[in-house]
């Protein structure tokens, strides 16, 4: 039965990284062939910082969850108590720093284009993150795929409408990409409510928590340097147009992750609850899936 269950989540997992990658790439299309290449560059530089901040506007708040539905035994609800509460205290207080800073930070993006982006990613894309989470804990892909699916065609579909009837604007993007975000969260919400219990209350995480949430923030935000802070450099130094280029052929390139990206989601919730007994477990696990991953 597990393993049965494991084949569907990670063909959820699957469709979904594939499908959505799909639709973004006609959304890549869209945004580069209207705005071009300076614009775009712009529009991927302001993006590529806001993904960078992303992890620590969710204060590691999606691999909490798992871990405590796995690790520490606790109910869904239960443990999205309190990582609700952080994660709507980190995003918004790491999406007011970067408005603060914007100048300082990107100086050629208006301020209106970072604060439409703050607020589409690193507090709306923020909850797709936590949603997606919260549905790896209870290995119920089905939730993860709709909060990505939705925000993603529905991206897409707006951006075919702005480009048919709109004038196509950096700003004009920027509100098509929060919308869609939006979208995403309320589908993701719903779904999960669907099968599992929402907590009424939120809770102060402890001090414990708030710690471990960081080491996970600051993992997955050395991973967003890596593959984002270049096209935000370029775009500090003024090369736009190069961010522009640079940004389309790294778009075709990151879908070749896609596959490894879904086998992680489908087995997040599996590592953390045979880590939790011994590291051998966990490692036995590895050793089992890493066939898998080279297929």
């Amino acid at each position: 039965m597990r393993s049965r269950r494991l084949y569907q989540n990670l063909g959820w997992e699957l469709s979904a990284e594939i499908l959505s990658t799909a639709a973004m790439f006609g959304v890549f299309v869209l945004v580069a062939t209207t705005l071009g290449e300076g614009g775009f560059g712009l529009y991927s530089g302001t993006f590529s910082l806001m993904l960078i901040a992303g992890p620590l506007a969710s204060w590691g708040a999606g691999q909490l969850v798992v871990r405590e539905v796995n690790s520490e035994h606790r109910s869904l609800d239960e443990a999205l108590a309190w990582v609700i509460a952080l994660n709507l205290a980190a995003s918004l207080g790491i999406g007011l720093l970067l408005v603060v800073l914007s100048q300082l930070l990107l100086p050629q993006a208006s301020l209106a284009l970072f604060v439409l982006l703050a607020v589409a990613e690193v507090v709306f894309g923020r909850w797709i993150v936590l949603v997606r989470h919260a549905g790896q804990a209870i290995e119920r892909l089905e939730i993860s795929a709709s909060a990505l699916l939705a925000s993603r065609f529905s991206r897409l579909g707006l951006a075919v409408g702005f480009a048919v009837v709109g004038e196509p604007s950096v700003t004009g993007w920027a509100v098509l990409h929060l919308l869609s975000n939006a979208i995403g969260v309320v589908v993701g919400v719903v779904a999960l409510a669907r099968v599992a219990t929402l907590p009424r209350h939120l809770h102060r995480p402890s001090r414990s928590a708030t710690k471990d949430g960081l080491l996970f923030a600051l993992n997955g935000n050395a991973s967003f340097v890596k593959n984002d802070i270049d096209k935000t450099l370029l775009v500090r130094l003024g090369f736009e147009p190069e961010a522009g280029a640079y940004a389309s052929g790294y778009r075709i390139m990151g879908a070749v992750s896609q596959p490894l990206l879904a086998l992680l989601g489908a087995t997040s919730a599996r590592f953390f609850r045979e880590g939790s007994t011994s590291a051998r477990a966990g490692l036995r696990l590895a050793v089992r899936f890493s066939g898998l991953s080279l297929a």
